[in-house]
Formats: C-alpha cells, structure tokens, sequence
C-alpha cells in the first residue's frame, strides 16, 4: 500500500510539476506575444510620427513658398502701380500747359515726345528713393521710350542705372536684370 501511495504521490507531484510547468510556459507565451505587440506598436508609432514630421515640414515649406510668392505678388503689383502712377502724372500730363506751368518748365504747346521723356527723366531719382525697383522698372521703360523714339544715347544711362538698381537689389542672375542689360547692349548698338 505505502508503495501504491507513493506512486500516486509521485504521479500527483509529476502532474503537479506539469501543471506548473504548462502555465508558467503559457505566461512566458503570453509576455512574449505582450512584448513582441508593444514592440510592434512603438515601431509604428514611430513610422507615424516621423511621416506625420515629414508632413509637417512640407507644409511648412508650403506656405512659405505661398507667402514669398503672395509678396513676390505684391510687390510686382505696387510696382506696376507707381510705374502707371509715373506715365500717367509725370510723362502724359506733360501735355497740359498747366502742368507744364506747376512743374516749373517752359511752356510748349506743341510739346515733342522726346521733351517729354527727357523731362520725366529728371525727376525719376528723387521721386523713388526709398523704392529701388520701382525706379529701375521706370528707369527701364524711360530706356525703352529713348531707344523708340531713335534717343538710344539718351536710352543708355537709363539702362544703365535700371541695370544698376536690379544687380543690387535683385542679383546678377535675375531675369530683369539681365533685360536691362540686354536692353543697354541693344542701346550702345544704336547709338
């Protein structure tokens, strides 16, 4: 008998042992599957925030390239103005012997083209100052009107100045500045 009860002790002990043994496998099983899943999800959340960074930055770079060319924009419209502002008040008007008078010019009723720009030439200095660009773009369109009306030498220093302004402000580079000097090469030519 005693050796009967210790068999089944022992079996008892053994099923014990396996019982043990089958959950302590399952909870390792199931930390493994836990760690292997949080893994997972960190790995992804990392994927996540680096295209959500990415995103991010394009955006940003976006609207910055939204704002430079809404100023770019702005600008060329300010310019557009001042130079429709000058032909219209500083060159047309001229034809007013009123005008004329107010500017402190001698009055001429049958007032040339030429005098006209060369007039409204005089003032394209001090009337822009503080905007260097809208002076080159009018200085430039004076060029252009000299070099019209068969003025080229008077066309030169209006290029050149236009010129001037534009490598300063706008670069070497930029495709206005290299009209203008196109356009002052095109002038010499005639001249």
């Amino acid at each position: 008998q005693q050796a009967v009860q210790a068999a089944r002790e022992r079996a008892a002990y053994h099923r014990g042992v396996m019982r043990t043994t089958t959950f302590a496998t399952m909870v390792v099983a199931v930390f493994a599957i836990l760690a292997w899943y949080a893994f997972d999800q960190a790995k992804k959340a990392r994927e996540e925030r680096g295209k959500s960074e990415k995103a991010e930055v394009a955006a940003k770079k976006d609207r910055d390239d939204a704002l430079a060319e809404k100023q770019r924009a702005d600008e060329q419209s300010a310019i557009a103005k001042a130079v429709n502002d000058f032909l219209q008040n500083d060159l047309l008007l001229q034809a007013d012997t009123r005008q004329q008078a107010s500017r402190g010019f001698k009055l001429e009723l049958e007032l040339t083209v030429k005098e006209a720009l060369r007039r409204a030439s005089q003032s394209v200095g001090q009337r822009f100052t503080n905007q260097p660009l809208v002076e080159a773009e009018i200085r430039n369109t004076l060029g252009e009107a000299f070099w019209g009306v068969g003025e080229a030498k008077l066309a030169i220093p209006q290029f050149e100045q236009a010129g001037a302004l534009r490598r300063k402000f706008l670069g070497f580079d930029h495709p206005l500045t290299l009209r203008s000097m196109n356009d002052l090469v095109r002038a010499y030519w005639s001249a």
